[in-house]
């Protein structure tokens, strides 16, 4: 085995290892260095690629891929095709990446691929090479699936599709998958279903601990207020029938008051959520008011009553107009 030196390249005067026989730059022969026959690899072995190799073999002997047609056919039926065509059955193969993912035993491993490409086929691959080779149990394995068919896929695949020589290649009754709802309902031990009363009752207590939480308070308001400012454009066949809409709609406030714009929610919304308190719309009678009509110990009467006479109206004589003053918001 040669060992491993450091010489100036003649060629573009790199220093260089001597470790593969050439200059990596321009690929250039070392002097003094003589290359390895074709049939000595130049590279170092790689343990993890040799054991997906091994992998790979193994599950295109040990396996047979049957036909969507032919799932339901019995071991015995399919032994006695095989011993008449050995090539009855395709072998189930794996390419180098998929045979990697067998290969590794870290504990997460991300398999990212495009539609189409073996994802499934390669995580069922993985199930059965756990079981049947690393010796867990079938009940130590589990593949998580958003969806009910994904799941039907997938159990069909370990039980239907992918036969072992192991067993005979007869029909398995492996259940390696699970929805999240399936899963959570076997959990429980006597696979009891919450009645609705019951259900309404879990969501109160949660809701009634996490109401200890200012942060979650403040989420869950904010959800719930952003909520009714939402509306969905696709439902209204152009602009102008949406701003009709919005023109006409009823709004109403956190406190269950209708108002008449917008702005005015929000203005009685923030009042509401700092603990402002207000009166909308309070009818002010500014033309009978005097300081003898404020009864009680009203604070600051005379600067009420001078802002009312301020904002009285007046006809074309100078006459004061006999109406009601009704601010927005009146803050007592």
């Amino acid at each position: 085995m040669k060992t491993e030196t450091f010489i100036t390249c003649p060629k573009c005067r790199s220093t260089v290892t001597t470790l593969w026989g050439k200059c990596p730059k321009c690929d250039a022969i070392l002097p003094g260095f003589e290359l390895p026959p074709p049939s000595e690899p130049l590279i170092h072995d790689d343990p993890f690629a040799r054991k997906a190799k091994e992998i790979c073999a193994s599950v295109a002997k040990e396996y047979i891929e049957v036909k969507e047609e032919q799932k339901d056919l019995k071991g015995s039926e399919i032994l006695s095709k095989l011993k008449g065509n050995s090539s009855a059955f395709p072998r189930l193969k794996l390419n180098q990446e998929q045979a990697c993912a067998l290969a590794e035993d870290a504990q997460f491993c991300l398999v990212s691929a495009r539609a189409g490409s073996g994802k499934t086929r390669t995580i069922v691959s993985k199930m059965l090479y756990l079981v049947d080779d690393e010796g867990l149990a079938s009940d130590e394995v589990l593949a998580l699936s958003f969806n009910k068919g994904v799941r039907i896929e997938i159990n069909e695949r370990a039980n239907k599709r992918f036969r072992s020589a192991g067993n005979a290649y007869a029909i398995r009754g492996l259940d390696f998958a699970r929805t999240f709802h399936s899963l959570a309902y076997h959990a429980e031990s006597n696979n009891r279903v919450l009645k609705d009363e019951d259900k309404q009752k879990l969501v109160r207590d949660l809701l009634n601990c996490l109401k200890m939480n200012p942060l979650f308070k403040h989420k869950i308001y904010r959800h719930f207020r952003d909520e009714n400012f939402k509306l969905d454009r696709l439902q209204f066949k152009d602009e102008k029938s949406y701003y009709q809409f919005l023109r006409n709609q009823t709004l109403h406030t956190l406190r269950g008051e209708t108002v008449k714009s917008q702005g005015e929610k929000w203005i009685a919304d923030f009042l509401f959520e700092h603990g402002v308190k207000y009166e909308y719309e309070k009818r002010f009678y500014s033309s009978y008011i005097n300081s003898k009509s404020l009864k009680g110990a009203v604070k600051d009467k005379e600067k009420i009553i001078s802002f009312l006479e301020r904002n009285h109206r007046l006809d074309a004589r100078g006459k004061i107009i006999r109406e009601d003053t009704i601010p927005d918001f009146f803050l007592p």
